[in-house]
């Protein structure tokens, strides 16, 4: 029986510097610890599916049930600031509800 194709990376790359970012610091100051995890959480979850998630309802509530204390309209909030700063392409997002990036698909 062959082993079925793998859907995704195993890994993505996380930058030392994540955490002095100015776009994650932003996101600190906002939303605290709890944006800056669902930020991580995103981007797991679009490189869990290769280097683009289509964000839909389902995907959201499912990320907003992993991270205690956070629910969807957080979760929301959060996505729509970084599409303002520029962490995901703003016109996919908007005419599409996809998250991802040039530097995400680069990787």
């Amino acid at each position: 029986m062959a082993r079925p194709t793998k859907v995704g990376l195993d890994y993505f790359p996380f930058d030392v510097d994540f955490n002095v970012n100015e776009k994650t610091e932003a996101i600190m100051g906002e939303f605290g610890a709890k944006g800056v995890l669902t930020t991580i959480f995103i981007f797991s979850a679009i490189y869990k599916r290769r280097y683009f998630l289509e964000w839909t309802p389902l995907i959201k509530n499912s990320i907003a049930n992993r991270i205690d204390g956070v629910n969807s309209k957080l979760i929301e909030q959060v996505v729509n600031r970084l599409v303002a700063y520029g962490t995901f392409d703003e016109e996919l997002f908007n005419s599409a509800k996809v998250l991802t990036s040039s530097r995400i698909q680069t990787i």
